[in-house]
């Protein structure tokens, strides 16, 4: 999670734009690698090319890694799984200054990343700054050079992905760094918020290189790939569909001022027991011989149990929303939500144990209790009977399990081994963040320019090592 510092207003998206009906495909498929729980792609920026290794997060609006701004800086950001960015190799490299415009445009307005970079007090120069709520910051220099998306093969990259996909793009060139950004593997970050001048989605869209200002993730624990312009998966709604893929379910973007992929959520399952919903579950008085003061305390009951259940439901739902959060490795719940996920967990295991607890965070289990944890369900709200949904299985929210690399699947073990329970219960102000580890074996769409998103259970595909990975496009 982010905040930004800079020198000018927000710009934000038109909040009367309703979802669309139509779901955009696409056949642009980039592969993704994971490295210290994080998921990265390769960019290559500038003339000649140097390869940039980048967070992909749809929790941040900026672009920005490290560069060598001179000759004696030393090491400003940490060292991490690429050298510097170095301006001065690039022929194509073009520096942002407040009283210029940039080479590609007309305009002489300050600065090309709108709403987030500003004049800078002691220079000529657009910069800006980000914060996280772990700690972690770093300054940037606003620049723009020629960037695209790759693989690890600066060949292929240059020779297949250049030609196709390359733009001119603003990101920032980044001065200094402080916290977790000076110790990561990755280079830098790749923020893919909702915004029409710094996501590099917007800006591929925008050439007519993608035909839809969208784009899907594919994740696993492993890597995976990243679609651009919509999605692999069926783009039929039917689950009669004589498709091999499963069918995509849609759910609006809600809260869309601020540029998060942020949901409503209608119903959250643990296990087989519902503990939210925005549906009354519970049966009407019957017609039996029950007494009027028995059935005046059922009334009362039923109530003050759908009140508690909406009321969660209000939690989970506000402040951002409930966001999809690909740069953050693991899920929050409002901390309103432990107490009934806790004990609902205990009501549901044969040994009664509080295993979402914080005592047992981090604890060694036998296969057998493993197999207790329940799947954690969440339901988003749909214009259809077609909910989307999501399950969070304990494989994907449990760290250390033993599985498969090919298929995802659990591989039972001996004795007792250490697992890490990664869903937190932290958000005190509310709302939800979805990380990573919520979307492992779902293909999902972001698809900003319909303000809506699309969930297909895909674990196969996403899993899939010899998945296609086309790159022909027409310009």
């Amino acid at each position: 999670m982010y905040q930004i510092t800079a020198a000018t207003a927000t710009a934000q998206p038109d909040s009367n734009i309703v979802p669309s009906s139509n779901i955009p495909s696409s056949n642009i498929t980039i592969p993704i690698h994971s490295h210290s729980g994080s998921h990265h792609v390769y960019l290559y920026i500038g003339s000649p090319p140097q390869r940039q290794t980048l967070i992909l997060d749809t929790g941040s609006k900026a672009m920005a890694f490290p560069c060598k701004t001179c000759k004696n800086c030393g090491l400003c950001c940490g060292n991490h799984a690429s050298p510097y960015f170095n301006p001065s190799l690039s022929t194509t490299h073009f520096v942002t200054k407040c009283s210029s415009s940039s080479s590609s445009s007309s305009s002489s307005s300050s600065c090309l990343l709108e709403g987030i970079s500003g004049c800078s007090l002691f220079g000529d120069y657009c910069t800006f700054s980000q914060q996280y709520t772990e700690g972690s910051s770093w300054v940037a220099t606003e620049v723009e050079d020629m960037v695209w998306f790759g693989t690890s093969s600066i060949t292929d990259s240059i020779e297949l992905y250049m030609p196709s996909l390359a733009i001119a793009h603003p990101f920032g060139c980044q001065t200094s760094s402080k916290g977790l950004f000076r110790k990561q593997y990755a280079d830098g970050i790749l923020g893919l918020l909702i915004h029409p001048k710094t996501s590099i989605i917007s800006a591929l869209w925008r050439e007519n290189i993608i035909e839809r200002d969208a784009f899907s993730l594919c994740l696993t624990r492993e890597g995976g790939y990243l679609t651009l312009g919509g999605t692999t998966s069926s783009t039929s709604t039917s689950t009669s569909t004589t498709n091999s893929l499963p069918p995509i379910k849609m759910t609006p973007i809600t809260n869309q001022d601020h540029g998060y992929y942020s949901v409503e959520v209608i119903r959250i399952l643990i296990g087989d027991t519902i503990i939210a919903s925005a549906i009354s579950t519970t049966n009407s008085d019957s017609d039996s011989d029950t007494t009027n003061t028995n059935k005046s305390r059922n009334r009362n009951r039923n109530r003050n149990r759908n009140g508690i259940r909406n009321h969660i439901l209000d939690h989970i739902n506000s402040g951002k929303g409930c966001i999809f959060d690909s740069g953050t490795t693991d899920t929050f719940f409002p901390s309103s939500l432990e107490k009934i996920i806790r004990k609902t967990v205990m009501n549901n295991t044969t040994d009664n144990m509080d295993y979402f607890s914080n005592k047992f965070r981090r604890h060694r289990y036998t296969y057998e209790e493993f197999q207790q944890l329940p799947t954690i369900t969440i339901v988003f709200a749909s214009s259809s009977n077609n909910e989307a949904s999501i399950d969070m299985i304990p494989q994907n929210y449990m760290e250390n399990v033993p599985s498969s690399i090919k298929e995802g699947k659990v591989s039972p073990w001996e004795d007792k081994i250490l697992l890490i329970n990664r869903i937190y219960f932290e958000e005190s102000d509310g709302g939800t963040v979805l990380g990573a580890n919520a979307m492992f074996g779902y293909d999902i769409l972001f698809d900003s320019e319909g303000r809506q998103m699309g969930i297909s259970k895909s674990i196969t595909d996403c899993y899939d090592d010899n998945k296609s990975v086309t790159t022909t496009v027409s310009r």
